[in-house]
């Protein structure tokens, strides 16, 4: 019976952790977008568990992420509306990134019914995403790469050009 509450309270912290971030980040997506309010915005999301500095970091409204705690972004980051973190892997964001509408970064992949595969993603410095980008487990994006828009990415991509399609190649 002691076995029992023990897993209980694990849980229950488990939900505390998960509920505080989820409602920081309904918080952050009800504020408006004017520019004078991103700080107060970033404070909402640093609350929630997000890795980030304050002053950095401009992201729009409509960010989603599974797990506050694993998300890593450097300095002079913009993220666009809709842009999705999901899974239990990390992501890791290098400085001066661009991100563009409608980007899905997805850490866990399900291998078979019973299995799910967690990788983490990085992405280095100076790297532009396009819209509507995907991004999936274990994926790594060296510095001063552009993903055009609609690019799938797994793998490794390691020099600084320009990528794109599904599966995204180098185009120049």
């Amino acid at each position: 019976m002691k076995w029992f509450f023990n897993e209980l309270k694990t849980i229950y912290k488990i939900d505390i952790l998960r509920f505080r971030s989820k409602l920081f980040l309904f918080l952050f997506n009800i504020v408006p977008e004017f520019y004078v309010l991103k700080i107060f915005k970033n404070l909402l999301l640093k609350l929630s568990g997000v890795n980030l500095s304050l002053l950095f970091v401009y992201i729009k409204n409509g960010l989603y992420f599974d797990n506050a705690k694993s998300l890593y972004l450097g300095k002079g980051i913009f993220i666009n509306r809709n842009v999705s973190f999901e899974g239990l892997g990390n992501v890791f964001i290098g400085d001066s990134v661009q991100i563009g509408p409608n980007v899905q970064f997805l850490t866990t992949n399900h291998k078979d019914r019973t299995k799910d595969e967690v990788a983490d993603i990085k992405i280095g410095n100076n790297v532009w995403i396009g819209a509507g980008y995907i991004i999936l487990p274990g994926s790594e994006i060296s510095g001063n790469v552009n993903i055009a828009a609609g690019s799938i990415v797994k793998g490794k991509i390691l020099d600084g050009n320009l990528w794109a399609g599904s599966p995204a190649v180098k185009k120049r």
